[in-house]
């Protein structure tokens, strides 16, 4: 794997890849760009989200703007938000300035590129790394940030994501009549999140299974995280990098509620069943739905 080539980070929103950005960036010391195909900086960002095949026209844009996105030629700071200790507004510009001139970008992440794995393995870079949290934490997790789809609004975003996936190039990843009939009885937010997080897992795990590219576990990550840092590490660079507990344990302003035994009172995180992360936001009611949605999801499944 050429070293080189920029660090592309993919996985379902709110599956840690901000976190994982964090410790990249800190660990082998260059920025990760947050979220370049985000509204905020990609003028086509509507069209481009989710897709998993663009024409000629727009991939040629989408790839002229990632590569000028790696080569410092689009300086918004909305690209280094995660790298900043403020909300963006209130960042001196200076300092802004001082951050582009002085750090070197080693890659990206893109939660909207899950379905472009094959053309950003091609166009773009072959270090993917794909990080994977378990489904109910991942609906908590969204939940409990009612602005997480503000850009566009939940609607279009569930709609063009079904669009894309359930009618494109994916859908002989799963039988057609059983799918269509599985989202006609959805009513609920949380029950559409969850068939959008199992169906991006299906496909990356499709896509990156071809090329031979291992997908991480959050799971794994908090439970054993010097054990999975260094693995990560190890495949990114071909080296042993040294690893200080600050690249793990301190996070940016954006993934600051990240408990890993920090305080005696959040001790209990460490130890616990992943459970922890979504039992006080889903309700029993809405965890056995879940599970009986995945279930019809894996008999759908091809």
């Amino acid at each position: 794997m050429d070293s080189e080539q920029p660090i592309l980070i993919l996985g379902f929103g709110r599956s840690g890849t901000t976190w994982m950005s964090d410790i990249i960036s800190k660990s082998l010391g260059g920025l990760i760009l947050f979220e370049p195909m985000h509204p905020e900086v990609l003028s086509f960002a509507k069209h481009a989200c989710y897709s998993s095949g663009l024409n000629d026209e727009m991939n040629n844009q989408l790839s002229k703007h990632l590569k000028s996105c790696l080569g410092k030629e689009v300086d918004n700071r909305w690209l280094i938000r995660n790298h900043l200790s403020a909300n963006l507004q209130e960042v001196n510009e200076k300092y802004v300035e001082m951050i582009w001139r002085e750090s070197d970008i080693i890659g990206m992440k893109l939660i909207r590129g899950n379905f472009m794995i094959p053309w950003l393995y091609q166009n773009v870079s072959k270090r993917i790394i794909y990080l994977e949290r378990e489904v109910k934490s991942v609906v908590a997790s969204i939940l409990k940030r009612p602005q997480f789809w503000m850009e566009f609004g939940f609607d279009f975003h569930y709609h063009k994501f079904t669009a894309e996936v359930i009618n494109g190039k994916y859908r002989f990843l799963w039988n057609e009549k059983e799918m269509k009939s599985l989202l006609e009885g959805l009513e609920f937010e949380y029950e559409k999140i969850t068939v959008m997080w199992a169906l991006t897992s299906i496909v990356a795990n499709y896509e990156l299974g071809k090329l031979g590219i291992p997908v991480y576990s959050y799971e794994k990550l908090y439970k054993d995280p010097y054990k999975v840092t260094r693995e990560i590490l190890t495949n990114l660079s071909g080296r042993n990098v040294a690893i200080h507990p600050s690249y793990i344990f301190t996070p940016s302003m954006l993934t600051h509620k990240t408990s890993h035994d920090l305080r005696i009172e959040d001790s209990f995180f460490h130890e616990a069943d992943v459970s922890v992360f979504w039992r006080e936001r889903i309700t029993n009611a809405q965890s056995t739905r879940i599970d009986y949605i995945m279930n019809r999801i894996g008999r759908a499944a091809v």
